[in-house]
């Protein structure tokens, strides 16, 4: 299995760019992209994200190997939210799932949870 640090020399590699026109494209220096690549040295959390962000790499494939290494098109939107939100694998899952329900699912739900606030307040209302 690879490391963070080879799949990134990957990555860079598969886009055709530099270390230094890679570097540029996320605010990084060519010998720090290349100490990483070597490495010598890891990339910081923010550095992974701006992987992510800026080539839309899936965050799970670059930090752990799994998983397809670009987002597909339609989950750009909810893998930015991850990313913005610093969001979990499980988060991911949980919001995938509900998403991809059928409405009627979906509007079970949230008829369960209003009811649950509701009972949840009356219970307070009557300490």
């Amino acid at each position: 299995m690879s490391t963070v640090n080879e799949r990134i020399a990957e990555l860079r590699s598969h886009l055709g760019l530099t270390m230094e026109k890679f570097g540029n494209k996320i605010g990084v220096t060519k010998n720090s992209i290349n100490a990483i690549e070597k490495g010598r040295n890891n990339p910081s959390e923010r550095t992974l994200r701006l992987i992510c962000a800026e080539f839309n790499v899936d965050y799970f494939w670059l930090t752990e190997g799994t998983g397809e290494p670009l987002i597909e098109m339609p989950e750009t939107t909810l893998d930015e939210l991850i990313i913005e939100y610093d969001l979990d694998k499980k988060d991911k899952i949980i919001m995938k799932t509900y998403i991809n329900l059928p409405d009627e699912d979906r509007k079970a739900i949230k008829r369960f949870l209003d009811i649950l606030v509701k009972n949840s307040q009356k219970e307070k209302d009557e300490e």
